[in-house]
C-alpha cells in the first residue's frame, strides 16, 4: 500500500495524427479504467502550442470524462511545447498530497522548445520529489531517451496499453529506481 499520483502529459501536436494519437488513446483508456479502479489519484493533460486538461486529480472517472477523453483523437495541432508543458504539469503534481508522484510523457517527436526542456527536467532530477520518464511513441522515437533519463523510446503503439500498464506495475514495484 502506497500513496501514488500519476500525471499523464500527452503531445498533440501535428505529427500525432492519425494511427499514433488513436493508439495512445487506446492505451489512456485502459490505462485510466485501471488506476480509477486502483484509486491512484491520476491528471491527464494533453500539449502542443497550449496545454490541455482532460482529467484533473481527485475526479472520478466518468461517462462525461471518457467522452473527454474521446476528444483527444480530433486535437492533434501545432508544435511540441514540451518543456513548457512539462514545467506546468510538475508544478500541478507537486502540489498534490501524495507521497510517490509520477509523470509520465507521451511523445513521437522532438520539442520545440528544447531548451526549456532540458532545464525543467534538470530541475525535476535534482529535486527528486517526482519520478520523470519520457515514452517514445512509435518508431523512430531515440530522441526520447536523449531528453528523459528515465525513458522508453520506439513503443510499439499496437500494444500500448499494455505498455503502459507493464510501466505503472513496473514502477510502482521500484520506485526508488526511477
Amino acid at each position: 500500500e502506497k500513496d501514488y499520483a500519476i500525471s499523464l502529459l500527452v503531445d498533440l501536436s501535428s505529427s500525432m495524427e492519425g494511427d499514433n494519437i488513436h493508439q495512445t488513446l487506446k492505451g489512456l483508456v485502459v490505462l485510466s479504467e485501471v488506476l480509477n479502479r486502483l484509486s491512484i489519484s491520476t491528471e491527464i493533460m494533453g500539449f502542443n502550442d497550449g496545454l490541455y486538461e482532460y482529467r484533473n486529480f481527485g475526479t472520478d472517472l466518468t461517462e462525461d470524462l471518457r467522452e473527454k477523453l474521446g476528444g483527444i483523437v480530433t486535437s492533434t495541432a501545432g508544435n511540441t511545447r514540451m518543456g513548457m508543458a512539462t514545467e506546468e504539469a510538475s508544478k500541478r503534481l507537486s502540489k498534490q498530497p501524495e507521497v510517490e508522484k509520477f509523470l509520465i510523457v507521451l511523445t513521437d517527436g522532438d520539442p520545440s522548445d528544447t531548451g526549456k526542456l532540458k532545464t525543467v527536467i534538470e530541475t525535476i532530477t535534482k529535486e527528486k520529489k517526482q519520478k520523470l520518464i519520457g515514452i517514445g511513441i512509435g518508431p523512430g522515437t531515440e530522441n526520447v531517451a536523449g531528453h528523459f533519463p528515465n525513458n522508453l523510446a520506439n513503443a510499439d503503439i499496437e500494444h500500448f496499453g499494455v505498455l503502459l500498464a507493464d510501466l505503472i506495475r513496473e514502477v510502482m514495484a521500484h520506485y526508488e529506481q526511477f
